[in-house]
């Protein structure tokens, strides 16, 4: 008997600090004061925020939100953190690392403030529930939406045979694959044939890729002919509003598949667009900076999933290159909602707040009334109206349009210069632009797997073409804006 207890003592001991060796142990704590996030707090111990999950996983027990944490709380430190050498105040920034605001006059009282975006569709950054992977949010009361987590690798899916040239390095987050070789003009889908114009664009185009056959790819090869068949078209219908005031390029870019992000979360699908799709759209942007844009200003446009990109683009992308978005003279994100989310998280973009501002983002989705849940249309989404072009709810009537045009559902031709088609006006709380013309043509897509995707009264296919000569004029208007306020710039032809 007494060999048998002293072995179940044994094996007892044993267990015990088997336990003990592979649960992490806390190697300190660590109080909030004002201004702090988890981004800055886990910089402090390892060098890089992008490690924050870590301790927010140690510290869940007090921590509902990760967006939102408050002074004299008392975390504790994952073991295996090294304290770096500086002292808080010293300590290098982060080039990741959310910019330092000002500290609020008044400690905010420590009860939960919602994020400015939720996301119940497969869209973007969101707020409710914490982005995968981002950074988190100042101790201030309102949360700002978190940067997002390291990728996993996916299978490179570039065809191309000839070395690619080298993109932009990010920090902390590599890029994915092998990027197209931009510098082969099969793989830009628009090049002008001449330099004309003072200012140029950049357009992603439209969601070009939808295939739901078993085994289909989730992510487009670059020589999908469907896909850039697809591109064209869009290009075609879309990319004169551009065309007057600017010299225009376009570059092929490999898609997400409709039917891999359809039913993703907004979070999910900001993550999946992290694989191959921004490796290449961010080697077209290096390349075009290199080799074509010769230091002239420019707008960035997209529609759809090319919107999508263009919210990577302009949070990560441009962050990166300052010298690039200070020349930005607009950024045209139609047909995906940027949101109050999107900006706070990003302190040097800013929304439009007129027709003539410049190095803003303007953007909307277009609805009927009463259109319900869309693909595309995000909580704490923000518009403009592109009649009039104001923020508030202002109604804008047809008659004050400068023109549509749009496919005609009938015959499958362009009707061209429609006018007194569409009006316009600012939901506010939902963030979108209402039509009220019901003889309009509804946007659903022709696949019945996707019926209902944007909503029942959708028209999603008319951002661009419902408000096309307005979208022209206004294109006209902030690049000569640009140029007048900048000494050595002469107006836009």
């Amino acid at each position: 008997m007494r060999s048998k207890r002293s072995g179940c003592y044994m094996i007892f001991v044993i267990m015990a600090l088997c336990l003990i060796l592979t649960v992490p142990a806390a190697a300190s704590s660590y109080t909030v004061v004002k201004g702090d996030c988890l981004w800055r707090i886990t910089q402090r111990y390892v060098g890089t925020g992008v490690r924050w999950p870590e301790l927010y996983e140690l510290n869940r027990g007090q921590i509902r939100d990760p967006d939102l944490i408050y002074p004299d709380q008392v975390f504790e430190i994952p073991g295996g953190w090294e304290t770096a050498a500086e002292s808080p105040a010293q300590a290098e920034p982060d080039a990741d690392a959310p910019p330092e605001e000002p500290e609020p006059a008044e400690e905010p009282e420590p009860e939960a403030v919602e994020t400015s975006e939720t996301q119940s569709e497969p869209a973007e950054p969101a707020e409710a529930e914490p982005e995968a992977a981002a950074e988190p949010a100042e101790t201030a009361p309102e949360a700002t939406e978190p940067a997002e987590p390291e990728a996993d690798a996916a299978e490179d899916n570039t065809q191309e045979a000839q070395a690619a040239p080298t993109v932009s390095t990010l920090p902390d987050r590599p890029l994915v694959g092998t990027p197209v070789n931009y510098a082969d003009k099969n793989n830009w889908a628009l090049l002008p044939d001449e330099i004309t114009k003072s200012a140029d664009t950049l357009y992603l185009y439209t969601m070009a890729y939808v295939d739901t056959d078993d085994g289909a790819p989730q992510i487009a090869y670059i020589d999908n002919k469907s896909m850039r068949e697809a591109a064209l078209n869009d290009i075609d219908l879309n990319c004169g509003v551009f065309s007057e005031s600017t010299n225009v390029y376009a570059p092929f870019y490999r898609q997400s598949n409709l039917a891999a992000i359809a039913d993703l979360t907004g979070d999910e699908l900001l993550e999946f667009q992290m694989q191959e799709q921004r490796t290449d759209v961010y080697a077209a942007l290096d390349y075009y900076f290199s080799h074509y844009n010769d230091g002239r200003p420019f707008i960035l446009a997209g529609h759809s999933q090319g919107s999508i990109m263009l919210k990577l683009v302009l949070r990560e992308y441009m962050a990166l290159h300052p010298e690039y978005y200070e020349r930005m003279i607009c950024a045209y994100v139609l047909g995906y909602s940027v949101t109050t989310g999107d900006i706070s998280a990003s302190p040097h973009l800013r929304f439009a707040e007129g027709a003539d501002d410049t190095g803003v983002i303007v953007s909307w989705n277009t609805e009927g009334q009463n259109n319900g849940d869309s693909f595309c249309v995000l909580p704490g989404a923000l518009a403009i109206n592109p009649i009039n072009w104001q923020r508030d709810d202002t109604y804008a009537f047809a008659a004050d349009s400068l023109g549509s045009r749009i496919v005609n559902p009938d015959t499958g031709e362009v009707d061209d210069l429609v006018p007194g088609l569409a009006d316009a006006q600012v939901n506010l709380e939902r963030g979108v632009v209402i039509c009220y013309n019901g003889n309009l043509p509804l946007t659903q897509p022709e696949n019945p797997a996707f019926k209902g995707l944007f909503g029942s009264k959708s028209y999603h296919n008319g951002d661009y073409g419902f408000y096309y000569y307005n979208l022209r004029e206004n294109v006209k208007t902030r690049t000569d804006a640009w140029f007048k306020t900048h000494a050595e710039g002469t107006a836009a032809p």
